[in-house]
């Protein structure tokens, strides 16, 4: 038993390899980071923010490669839930100066498809949203904002998902602003 030692090393590098491609299968949810899309003074501020989306709808379809090397997709949701995360984002992205007029961002769609292209994936971000007036009576419908982002990565490079969204949600921030 002189080669003992070496069988053990053999047998626990061999063990980190079957374990970790069962760690790493599936990668985890969005972190959607926020940020101050605009600063200054603005005559309106962000009141609320309604989830109009269609009940039961997949946030996003993604693809990756798991640890044995094979094409597989998943869907996956924003961390903390993609109506939550996205409240806060849109909320956050302008100044909050009540002394302004409150406006509604009803989001109609906001949703990430990836389709497998073999060496690399295409993506496409869509958001459809509502600004709506906020008024004693109700609310008045102000415009209606639609955007889709397309995006090619690579299938080992996840880091390109956050910031196509992020760009397409601060772009409708952007189109309210002006």
């Amino acid at each position: 038993m002189k080669n003992r030692p070496a069988f053990s090393v053999i047998l626990l590098l061999v063990s980190i390899l079957f374990t970790s491609s069962a760690v790493f299968a599936q990668p985890e949810p969005i972190q959607l980071k926020t940020e101050k899309v605009l600063n200054g003074n603005w005559d309106y501020y962000i009141e609320r923010v309604i989830d109009a989306r269609a009940p039961g709808q997949v946030f996003a379809t993604l693809w990756y490669r798991d640890g044995s090397g094979n094409m597989k997709n998943y869907t996956s949701d924003l961390s903390g839930g993609s109506k939550n995360a996205l409240s806060s984002f849109l909320t956050d992205g302008l100044p909050r100066s009540t002394e302004g007029r409150p406006l509604n961002i009803r989001i109609l769609e906001c949703m990430i498809r990836e389709s497998n292209e073999g060496t690399h994936v295409s993506g496409r971000v869509t958001l459809k949203v509502q600004f709506e007036l906020e008024k004693d009576w109700g609310t008045q419908p102000l415009t209606t904002y639609n955007m889709n982002l397309k995006y090619t990565r690579s299938i080992h490079n996840l880091e390109y998902i956050e910031p196509a969204l992020r760009k397409v949600l601060g772009n409708s921030l952007r189109y309210i602003h002006n």
